[in-house]
Parts: structure tokens; sequence; C-alpha cells
């Protein structure tokens, strides 16, 4: 978890630049907070149903994977000439 935030705020600031840093993290916010919520309700449910954890690990390990397949892919937006910064 420690590199994943270390990581995360840099490829942030250095995608949409520090003052649109806030805005972006907000609305990840918005989606990330309820997984978290309930993601252990959703393990729980899926061991509870089959005996196991192996469902709900393949699903989060193929989240994942798309995850960083989606991060190696993506390009750093154009910025207007008004807002462009040096990166960090």
């Amino acid at each position: 978890m420690g590199a994943y935030n270390t990581i995360d705020v840099a490829i942030r600031a250095h995608f949409f630049g520090k003052r649109s840093y806030g805005l972006v993290q907000g609305t990840s916010g918005i989606f990330s907070a309820p997984v978290a919520f309930f993601m252990p309700i959703y393990f729980g449910s899926i061991y509870d149903s089959h005996g196991s954890y192996t469902n709900a690990i393949a699903l989060i390990t193929g989240i994942a994977i798309a995850g960083v397949i989606i991060t190696l892919i993506l390009k750093p937006p154009k910025l207007p000439a008004a807002v462009i910064e040096k990166p960090i």
C-alpha cells in the first residue's frame, strides 16, 4: 500500500498538474470510497456462499491487472497553454 500511495500522488500530479490535483483526487475518491466500503462485504458473501475466497480474489486480481494495463497505455492529457507546468 505504501508504494501505491507514493506513486499515485506522483502520477496524478504529472498527468493533471498541481492545480488540478485536488479535483482529480476528490473525484476519484467518490468512486474509490464506496468500493472500499463494500469490498469486505462482497468478500464475506463470496466466502459464505462458496467456502473460499478464490472467486473474489480472482475478480480483484483481474481488476488490478486491467488497471495496470490501462495505466501503461495512458498518455498525459493535452493541457491548455495557460495551465502547462513543469513536471514534478
